[in-house]
């Protein structure tokens, strides 16, 4: 007990120095397992280890003895039950590699626990990776994790944080971010409109779209954003019902159904005839979500809706394929819709492990 309690003792400060990842690689140390191998005690702080690789693109059921999807959902789980309840440490001494979609999506779960919870959040950073660590430390996990808040003021960071907002908030101050750093003040007007156009009805469409019955305070998203080259990297992540849940409620939703899917459509309207909400609630039931997913993208296919509100994903697609490498993946609890430009259709997954709310990325030509 002595030995584990100057172990803790060792780690407070662990969260600006490499002291934590050193010492927990040291051989001879001795862990009072958990219910996972993954977490550990020392003294009353849990341990949690990341894995090797934290990515979410990896889906493939080919990946048998290698899934970093799994893996990173596995820690995500492993944050969930130890962040509300104990002081830890959060450990990427092993990890070699950190997607943009990984973080964005496993900052959120922090920030939703840190914020209910009393207990400390402490890293101890990768000894595999500068790489990884300069990602955690571009991304603000270091302050949420001390604060419980995300890096709000960005006229002073040199790269785009993880921003958590809800409506349109933090528009303007992202926008200026991008004309700042990337166009030192002298960004094309068309370029303007482009990113501007793109990021206000991705983040429009999280507060019409992922939350419904909440108030608009309550609609959070967090996304992080790039310009690498003349194209806009985007990643969003909201966590409320999925776009499998709320497809069927949109207006154009049976129609769209039909003329996707006539056979099927025709077999359900015989067993159910015309009602609505029961031919609404068994295609819920009848669908995989990637499906659903699959018809949301598609949008209104009858040609007699010209709203652009609800058309947003056909637009961002739309500038997909007219980007060279451009790729849109939309994850939403058990399904994933993946496009590429080049490619005649979209792919669509059922996930192996679920993604709980909507993460969409991609990247665009903007000049």
């Amino acid at each position: 007990m002595k030995r584990n309690m100057q172990f803790a003792h060792k780690y407070k400060h662990s969260i600006y120095s490499s002291r934590a990842a050193n010492t927990l690689s040291r051989k001879d140390k001795k862990y009072v397992e958990v219910r996972n191998k993954q977490i550990h005690n020392i003294g009353n702080t849990r341990i949690i280890k990341a894995p090797d690789f934290l990515s979410i693109y990896s889906v493939d059921e080919k990946y048998k003895t290698f899934h970093p999807f799994k893996e990173t959902l596995a820690f995500k789980n492993n944050l969930i039950k130890t962040i509300g309840s104990h002081n830890c440490i959060i450990d990427f001494s092993n990890t070699k590699s950190f997607t943009a979609g990984a973080m964005v999506y496993l900052f959120a779960q922090i920030q939703s626990i840190k914020n209910l919870s009393k207990y400390k959040i402490e890293l101890a950073w990768s000894k595999e990776s500068k790489y990884v660590n300069r990602i955690i430390k571009r991304s603000g996990l270091p302050k949420l994790c001390r604060t419980g808040n995300p890096i709000e003021n960005l006229s002073s960071v040199r790269s785009l944080p993880v921003v958590n907002g809800v409506g349109i908030q933090h528009y303007a101050q992202i926008m200026d971010f991008i004309q700042r750093r990337y166009y030192k003040d002298e960004m094309d007007p068309e370029i303007e409109f482009k990113i501007g156009d793109a990021l206000s009805e991705t983040l429009n469409n999280v507060g019409r779209h992922a939350y419904p019955g909440l108030d608009n305070k309550e609609k959070n998203w967090w996304m992080i954003c790039d310009v690498i080259g003349d194209q806009l990297y985007l990643c969003i992540y909201d966590s409320g019902v999925g776009i499998p849940r709320t497809v069927v409620e949109k207006t154009w939703f049976l129609t769209s159904y039909e003329k996707t899917y006539p056979e099927e459509y025709a077999t359900l309207k015989k067993e159910v005839g015309s009602v609505l909400d029961k031919v609404k609630l068994v295609t819920l039931n009848m669908f995989q979500d990637h499906q659903l997913i699959y018809l949301s993208m598609m949008g209104d296919v009858s040609g007699t809706k010209q709203k652009k509100h609800g058309q947003g994903s056909k637009s961002i697609k739309a500038l997909v394929s007219d980007t060279n490498g451009g790729k849109l993946w939309v994850y939403s609890n058990n399904g994933l819709y993946k496009y590429e430009d080049g490619d005649k259709s979209p792919q669509v997954y059922k996930l192996p492990s679920e993604i709980s709310g909507t993460l969409i990325q991609w990247n665009i030509k903007i000049g």
